[in-house]
């Protein structure tokens, strides 16, 4: 493996097709009030707002601005925690769990299209995808160390 064409190669897909390169990125993340509904959603109870920044990997004040958005919106509800009053506990409304199904439901026909469209490839681009994950989720905790 010639480590240094292979990134030469990268280098020039990105450069040259940022537009798709940053359709990828969205294809293969969910991110703000998206990402934050399918998380309540797939918690089905409710969540600790420390635990939002923690799994999604944004700052307290991005987790709040995405927070204040989503209650404006009447997609969450926000409560004092029962044990320590200093937490804050987040739960999806009726209309929250009826926009986060709709978000799963984009979510999987995104993902179906993407993997018919690789055809045989699908396989080994998802096994590849899981590493790539692994990667930065080691990365980002050397990071914070």
């Amino acid at each position: 493996m010639e480590v240094q064409k292979l990134t030469d190669q990268l280098i020039d897909i990105h450069l040259n097709s940022f537009k798709a390169m940053s359709t990828m990125g969205e294809a293969l993340t969910t991110r703000g009030e998206e990402s934050m509904l399918l998380y309540l959603y797939q918690q089905n109870e409710p969540v600790f707002s420390g635990d939002l920044t923690v799994h999604l990997g944004l700052t307290s004040g991005r987790v709040a601005n995405i927070l204040r958005v989503l209650e404006a919106k009447q997609l969450i509800t926000r409560s004092q925690g029962i044990v320590d009053k200093r937490q804050v506990q987040v739960s999806l409304t009726d209309e929250g769990k009826k926009e986060a199904e709709t978000c799963y439901r984009k979510m999987i026909g995104e993902y179906r299209e993407m993997l018919e469209f690789l055809g045989d490839d699908a396989e080994e681009a998802t096994r590849l995808i899981r590493k790539l994950v692994k990667y930065y989720y080691i990365r980002g905790n050397e990071a914070r160390s």
